[in-house]
């Protein structure tokens, strides 16, 4: 289960990280880059269609990293460093759900982790 939500329980927002499969040299071989999930769309029949988008598909936005971060690198290297897109044209993209390749837990940098339970009322 992933999430995304602007106020998750009324205790602010939440969103979840991935890593997110791309298909690349004639969808022969794979790509990963880190991604944060920002929102969730489900198409209706027309919109998008002529762009190769399907309404029976879930998608998700995601702003990915500028450079790939493969499995492998994690693994090796537990703590990976990586930068967010930040430009107007390509900060954002649509990807389809089942992409998701691993969930990821992302620590932005000067960030003190804090471990509580959300606040549910």
């Amino acid at each position: 289960m992933f999430r995304s939500s602007i106020c998750y329980h009324k205790d602010g927002p939440w969103y979840d990280w991935i890593l997110v499969e791309y298909l690349y040299d004639t969808q022969s071989t794979s790509i990963y880059f880190p991604g944060h999930i920002l929102g969730f769309v489900k198409l209706n029949k027309t919109s998008l269609s002529n762009l190769g988008f399907s309404h029976k598909t879930l998608y998700a936005v995601v702003q990915s990293s500028t450079e790939e971060l493969s499995m492998s690198d994690i693994e090796s290297h537990f703590i990976s460093r990586f930068k967010l897109r930040c430009d107007d044209e390509h900060d954002y993209g649509m990807v389809e759900v089942a992409s998701f390749a691993h969930p990821l837990f992302v620590r932005p940098r000067g960030a003190i982790l804090s471990f509580h339970e959300p606040n549910l009322m």
